[in-house]
């Protein structure tokens, strides 16, 4: 998986990843001057010399075959403020953009902030639909079932762990290939796994699952 990677170079960084299939598109010759319209009410962001800097190179990353693109800087240097520049060219592009944050509140500020629906990792990427239990009876037999108030009221005295499953991208009407994922905070997401006594997400590592996730995006 290629990836593109830009850093302010300062000392103390927080992260948004964008993630994109690896279908290349075209934006033309650059994605426009360090002002950018925003929408029909022509609403206007000024860039800074290295938001812009940023901005050209995010633009470069759509028009290529990279599938990560990794931007670091510390807080308050304009990183949100590149995502809502940014949002239009995707969509001019014929492409849609999911908004993800590892928390609720990161997820809530970032949704404010782009005036976009943003949701958590966990809320996207996991599937609450079909919960995968894992069952010990009694005598410590393994019980694999599916989550269902019947199974939940014949093995009410089992121990249980439950699974939530990887999901699979929404029916939306978009090819994989026009699906950008862009995380917020991208710093706070966990590479080891997290073992709880009941609850289970995917593999327990939130990296993996995520990147599983966009895989599997780009194969359905």
């Amino acid at each position: 998986m290629a990836t593109h990677h830009y850093d302010d170079h300062t000392d103390t960084h927080s992260s948004t990843g964008v993630s994109q299939s690896s279908e290349s598109i075209s934006v033309g010759d650059g994605c426009g001057p360090s002002v950018v319209e925003q929408n029909a009410d022509s609403e206007k962001i000024e860039l800074f010399p290295q938001q812009q800097e940023a901005f050209e190179l995010l633009c470069d990353f759509l028009n290529s075959e990279d599938s990560v693109f990794i931007l670091k800087g510390y807080a308050g240097t304009g990183k949100t403020t590149l995502i809502k520049s940014l949002l239009p060219v995707i969509k001019s592009i014929g492409k849609m953009a999911f908004l993800l944050a590892p928390t609720g509140r990161a997820a809530n500020i970032l949704g404010v902030k782009t005036d976009q629906e943003a949701s958590t990792i966990h809320r996207r990427i996991y599937s609450s639909s079909e919960i995968k239990s894992i069952r010990h009876d009694e005598d410590g037999n393994l019980i694999e079932t599916y989550k269902t108030k019947e199974n939940d009221k014949n093995h009410k005295n089992d121990s249980v762990e439950y699974w939530y499953q990887i999901a699979k991208f929404p029916d939306d009407g978009y090819l994989p290939s026009q699906r950008v994922i862009i995380v917020d905070e991208a710093s706070m997401i966990s590479s080891r796994q997290a073992m709880h006594e009941i609850f289970h997400f995917g593999t327990d590592v939130l990296l993996d699952d995520l990147l599983t996730y966009a895989r599997l995006g780009d194969k359905t």
